[in-house]
């Protein structure tokens, strides 16, 4: 007889009906790492290095932040309702507030970061002579991954509220004669529908709003499956052979505990090993990029800051991550007010560890990269935490300190029309430019609308700030990096775009090819030291 594993179990567990389980059921202890660190003195050879790296005779281009993460990394059932949920599209809203409700069983399904790295392991042992069948084998592995994925999703939403509001959205297929439920076929076919780029001649025929609501299934399957399946779809998307795809990606962490409900189940010091033996089965692909959490240090007597430069000290990551809309402002948090009724740590406390934080990264030349949009706060006075005005209050203490952080400010303002951020940003940098301030284009959707005049609000934004000078030589060109922010990119109709849109649209408002390639990549390697060895 065949002893059911861990997995198993769960997916039957999973597949009973929503009624049978507590809706606000989750582990409420944080963790422990399961993880030798012997794992990271046995690292593998690079056998998941993708095979069509892009040939082209301009600068290669970077993803300066993007995301391989899952369901189990993350607390979940919190960031779906609270800080995806609470801003959404009002269509999509009552879809959102369904998934929160299924969102820890999302999370059962999707594998540990201990439990993937005893399947990579085995993995690379596989396939590390290169040998015979190799390839095959390779990708058989990943179809396997995908494929579960797919079925999980459709049988953690058969029968639940979250079906029913996705049938109010999005018609069955045709073919499906009388029957309405999700499909693990159907779960497939959305992302297919929802990730490519159609004409505006076929987009008549599809409201947005049904490739929205695609686009949200087929996040929601990436967010039970395999970080390095993840990584897979997204080298399937955008290493084409055509030139026109990404050379190096940054896969940037998040810790977003005690801020939100329902502690991860993958520890992150797991995560960060995984992530580790991640970047060596990718080769120079996959640069990782270590989160901090100050609530953590606070709780945690400074292990997430000693996190940060362990990680650093493997010589593997690249940068550090910070996300301010989950509760926290750069500096200054004890003398501002916020209109949140959320748990937020003694805010004098909170000044303190950010402050060690960014000192310590200055002085060990650790580049830091944060979340500055207004989005994905815990609530609307949350996405306010990482505004410019925030920013402004760190950028004059460092500025004349003689050691000063490198600052990535992640997705530059957003193309949000409703905020000046971008220009804000700009303006700092032409305020402090001592301070090495840089911004990244992650999640820029509106640079991929289907109608091309619908991008030029957001195109003009860009072009606005671009020949703002930046001390004596550089102006924000020379501070501005390509990024996507995937997997959250993954939720926009039309992801697979985005790297030609972007260079189509940077083309046009920048002018000089030269300046053009520094934004794909040139000034990521300046930002990020480490990515040129």
């Amino acid at each position: 007889m065949v002893t059911p594993t861990r997995r198993d179990i769960l997916r039957a567990l999973a597949a009973a009906p929503l009624s049978a389980l507590s809706a606000c059921a989750c582990r409420r202890d944080y963790p422990r790492g399961e993880i030798a660190d012997s794992v990271t003195r046995r690292l593998p050879a690079d056998v998941l290095s993708p095979q069509r790296l892009n040939r082209r005779a301009s600068a290669a281009v970077i993803d300066a932040h993007a995301h391989f993460v899952n369901a189990s990394d993350v607390p979940v059932r919190g960031f779906i309702a609270e800080s995806m949920g609470h801003n959404a599209d009002s269509r999509l809203r009552p879809l959102i507030k369904e998934a929160a409700l299924l969102a820890e069983k999302f999370a059962e399904r999707a594998p540990t970061a201990a439990e993937e790295l005893t399947e990579l392991e085995d993995l690379a042992r596989r396939l590390s002579n290169r040998t015979g069948d190799w390839e095959m084998q390779r990708d058989a592995w990943f179809r396997d991954k995908r494929e579960r994925s797919a079925e999980d999703v459709a049988q953690i939403v058969s029968g639940t509220g979250f079906e029913r509001r996705y049938r109010e959205l999005v018609p069955p297929p045709v073919r499906r004669s009388g029957r309405t439920g999700i499909t693990a076929d159907e779960v497939k076919e959305a992302e297919d529908q929802s990730s490519r780029a159609i004409d505006l001649r076929e987009r008549a025929g599809v409201p947005d709003i049904v490739r929205t609501a695609q686009a949200f299934l087929q996040f929601l399957r990436l967010m039970v499956t395999y970080r390095a399946a993840n990584i897979r779809t997204y080298v399937d998307a955008f290493s084409p052979t055509d030139g026109a795809g990404v050379d190096m990606v940054l896969d940037v962490l998040v810790d977003f505990d005690y801020w939100l409900d329902c502690p991860p189940r993958s520890a992150h010091q797991d995560q960060v090993k995984l992530h580790q033996y991640l970047a060596a089965m990718h080769g120079s692909y996959v640069r990782p990029v270590v989160a901090y959490n100050p609530w953590t240090d606070i709780e945690q007597d400074g292990a997430a800051r000693d996190r940060v430069i362990a990680a650093w000290d493997t010589g593997v990551f690249v940068a550090a991550k910070v996300y301010p809309p989950m509760g926290f402002m750069p500096a200054g948090n004890a003398n501002s007010a916020a209109a949140t009724s959320k748990p937020r740590p003694d805010l004098k406390r909170l000044d303190e560890v950010l402050a060690a934080f960014f000192t310590a990264c200055a002085e060990k030349g650790i580049p830091v990269i944060a979340h500055a949009a207004r989005s994905n706060g815990r609530d609307a006075a949350h996405d306010d935490f990482s505004s410019p005005r925030a920013w402004d209050a760190l950028l004059g203490r460092v500025a004349t300190q003689q050691r000063r952080p490198v600052i990535s400010l992640g997705h530059f303002g957003g193309d949000n029309p409703e905020t000046n951020w971008t220009a804000d940003f700009a303006h700092l940098m032409n305020v402090y430019p001592t301070v090495q301030l840089f911004g990244d284009l992650g999640y820029w959707d509106r640079l991929i609308c289907d109608d091309p005049s619908a991008c030029a609000a957001a195109r003009n934004r860009l072009k606005d700030v671009l020949k703002i000078r930046v001390g004596q030589s550089d102006t924000v060109v020379d501070r501005l990096m390509f990024a996507t922010d995937w997997l959250m990119l993954s939720q926009v109709p039309g992801w697979k775009s985005y790297v030609q849109r972007v260079r189509e649209g940077l083309a046009s408002i920048a002018g000089d090819p030269a300046d053009v390639d520094k934004i794909l990549g040139a000034n990521a390697r300046r930002c990020f030291t480490r990515l040129s060895s």
